[in-house]
Order: structure tokens, then sequence, then C-alpha cells
């Protein structure tokens, strides 16, 4: 296994380093030879490669399941930790005369090199000793569940409010649990918050924030939708969203691919009103941003 503190890069993570030396998403998510230099620049200057960040890739070959040796200096064969299937796992490729990356699979029973990524931050812990996964996407962090704490960072407590007159009347901070049900709602859904909570500054761990408008834009960007798109309102994009969502716990099929890792689940909404409404239908975020005096 890798050492303390390091793991054996997924198959995201090499998109990440690609897409950071140049690779666009589009191609990112293509298998076989894919980008112009962006291999250039982690081959070893031995092997024609440019090495702009020290990343030094040799052309190591590998070893079969039968125990032959193929490819050295010619081909560089790294793992990821991601499945292609049951019996195969995707891998890299770079060869000595290209200046391409290749996305392929390898069978499982074949030997290839080994790069470890280190890891970051796993978890963040509320005031209330809740505990959330980090997912990085692009250059953000985000917590892959849905806050459930009942508490301002400062300690003070969050009102709970059960009644669905209180709800549309009340300017102060408040959650609620959808249909009031703590015990079946809370695991996996969170808790539902009403502006007045997020406006406080005070809802998020020390280090963290309610995103804005902007910070959603930013993850948009990164699953591929388009600038133009991302400034309009509506439903915008292609599968940017299908990217978000879980595997599972959509109805009516309307489960994603959980790409990026972000594990969107379809928490529904309570309405001003009180009413609760779509669970496992749809998610709704809000955002720090104020649309007007009235909305966010």
């Amino acid at each position: 296994g890798a050492p303390e503190g390091w793991h054996l890069p997924t198959d995201e993570e090499w998109k990440q380093l690609e897409m950071h030396l140049g690779l666009s998403q589009t191609d990112a998510d293509m298998t076989g030879w894919r980008g112009t230099n962006q291999g250039q620049r982690l081959k070893d200057e031995s092997i024609n490669g440019t090495n702009d960040f020290d990343f030094s890739a040799l052309a190591g070959g590998y070893r079969s399941s039968t125990n032959s040796h193929h490819d050295l200096d010619v081909h560089g064969y790294w793992w990821t930790s991601g499945e292609f299937s049951y019996d195969s796992k995707w891998l890299r490729i770079l060869q000595n005369n290209l200046n391409s990356i290749n996305r392929a699979y390898g069978s499982k029973d074949n030997y290839y090199s080994v790069r470890y990524i280190k890891d970051s931050e796993k978890t963040v812990q509320d005031v209330d000793g809740n505990i959330y996964d980090i997912v990085e996407i692009g250059e953000q962090q985000w917590t892959k569940q849905n806050l459930k704490t009942t508490s301002y960072k400062d300690t003070s407590s969050i009102g709970l409010v059960s009644d669905n007159t209180e709800w549309q009347n009340t300017k102060s901070g408040a959650y609620t649990w959808f249909n009031n049900n703590e015990i079946g709602y809370s695991s996996p859904y969170g808790a539902l918050y009403n502006w007045y909570t997020v406006e406080t500054g005070k809802l998020c761990p020390d280090g963290w924030r309610v995103p804005s408008d902007d910070d959603w834009k930013q993850l948009e960007l990164s699953m591929g939708i388009s600038l133009m798109d991302a400034d309009t309102t509506g439903w915008r994009g292609t599968n940017e969203g299908y990217k978000l969502k879980t595997i599972s716990n959509w109805y009516n099929g309307g489960n994603g691919s959980d790409e990026a890792g972000l594990s969107v689940i379809a928490g529904g909404v309570r309405y001003e009103t009180g009413v609760f409404d779509a669970i496992s239908q749809t998610a709704h975020f809000g955002t720090s941003t104020e649309f007007d005096a009235t909305s966010e």
C-alpha cells in the first residue's frame, strides 16, 4: 500500500493533472491519445520531454501476466485506482516520441509503474461534532455531505422551527428536518436552513463558507459548462449536473455518475409557506449571494 498520507491517484485525479497542463475537460474524458503537449511537459528530457514540473516521467515499460517484459525506453505505464471493469483498471501511458497522453485500461494481472499523490485534508468537523468528507474539484474544496449542524460556530443554537406558520413568519435564523422527521431524514439528507442562518456568517465551521453564486459558477465551469451558459439563469449546460449527482437515491431514473465525487443527493426543499416537497427529486442549495432584497 501507499505510505501514510499518500494514495494511488484515481482516474479523476489524473484528469485534474492533465487539465492543469492545459487539456480540455472534453479531451480529458476521452480515451486513447489526447491533447497536444501535455505528455511532453511531464516526460523526462531523456525521452524527449520538457519536464516543466519535475515530474520526470520515464519509459519503464511493463511486465505482462505471463512474465514477459515489453516497451522499455518506449512507453511508460502508470496505474490508477479507477475501475474500468471487474478485471481492468484505468491507466496513463506516455511514449518517447509522442507529446500527448494516452488514457487506456490494463489488466489487473499485469505490472505497471506507480506514482503516489499526497492526501489532502480529508474531513472537517462542525461545532456539533458532525464530520464531513472533503472533495477537491478544480481549485475548490467542497464538503461531500449536506450540512446538518444545529448550532452556529460560536456554539449558539439555531432555532428549530416545525410549525408552518412560524416558518413562514420568522425573520431569524432557523432550520428544519425534511417533514419534521430528524430520524428519517437527517442522514443522509442533512438539514434545511433559511436565509437568515446564512446571513449571520456563522453557519459554517472556521475556514469554510456558504458558497457564493460565483463559487457555484466556478464549480460548473470545472464540470465543463461554458462561461456564457454559467452566466445565464434557468436550466443550463448538458451533463454537468449528472456528474455531480449520486449514483443512487434519485427518483425515477434521475441518478448521476458522481464523476466529480461531490455526491449530491436530492434533499428536497421547504418553501416559505412551510410546505415540504421534492425529496429524492431535486436538490436545492442556497448561496450567500443576494438576488434582491427578498431573495438569495
